[in-house]
């Protein structure tokens, strides 16, 4: 998990827009095949499409704050390596707000 997270922090601080597009998603997809509880991973599946729409936009790197992202993903992989699940989720959180979005 930690080196799912790093690969993507060193991509989003590349602002490397196809590999955001493709590894971002998988780490919340490593989380849910983890959680263990059938009704959360349908549920985070389900909300993980609004993390694809945000990610897979063509002009991704217009629209996208690469310094608020890198920094919520970095906050998630400092709670997932202390094993604090409510700073995850907060994180999680973060990182799912469309562009825009007041945080």
């Amino acid at each position: 998990m930690l080196s799912a997270l790093d690969k993507t922090i060193s991509e989003l601080e590349a602002h490397d827009v196809p590999a955001v597009n493709r590894d971002a998603l998988g780490v919340f997809a490593l989380y849910v095949a983890e959680c263990g509880n059938e009704n959360l991973r349908r549920v985070c599946q389900d909300t993980m499409d609004g993390l694809a729409f945000r990610l897979r936009l063509p002009n991704l790197d217009e629209l996208l704050d690469w310094d608020q992202m890198t920094a919520d993903f970095r906050r998630l992989r400092a709670a997932t390596a202390d094993g604090d699940n409510v700073a995850a989720e907060l994180a999680t959180e973060a990182i799912h707000l469309l562009p825009g979005a007041k945080r």
